[in-house]
């Protein structure tokens, strides 16, 4: 009888499973850019590119970067620098201030832009990545 039991509850947890099982992930490829302010390069950005229409179960995927001292980046999704899911997005960009902490750790302040390019309501930044290789134009803040 425990037996049956055991057998009942394996089939049923084994169905039940199948509705959680985690969608795909999306095919990616290769996105770079660069973000420039008042025409310079911006050191030590983060940028973020959120879906405008996400797939059900697509919103965890969320591409991003941090840009070098050349105000370049490469999108990572799932592995360094390895791109981003066709479609269309919008950019968010933060630039912490750096400071050092009294023990000379650098550490990160508030946002030098003032939030303008933080969320996807604020910004009027707009991508789209398409199959293939993606260079962005550049995205140019105030």
């Amino acid at each position: 009888m425990i037996r049956l039991i055991l057998v009942g509850l394996t089939a049923v947890s084994l169905t039940g499973c199948h509705e959680h099982l985690p969608d795909p992930p999306p095919q990616i490829f290769p996105v770079s850019g660069k973000v420039l302010r008042a025409g310079k390069p911006m050191d030590g950005a983060y940028v973020k590119l959120l879906s405008v229409a996400p797939a059900p179960g697509q919103e965890r995927w969320v591409p991003s970067a941090t840009t070098d001292a050349e105000g370049n980046f490469v999108l990572s999704t799932y592995n360094s620098g390895d791109g981003a899911p066709p479609g269309d997005y919008v950019a968010t960009v933060l630039w912490p201030e750096i400071f050092k902490d009294k023990f000379g750790d650098p550490m990160e302040g508030k946002d030098r832009l003032g939030g303008r390019y933080a969320t996807p309501q604020r910004s009027p930044l707009k991508v789209t990545v398409e199959e293939g290789d993606n260079q962005l134009p550049p995205l140019k803040l105030k």
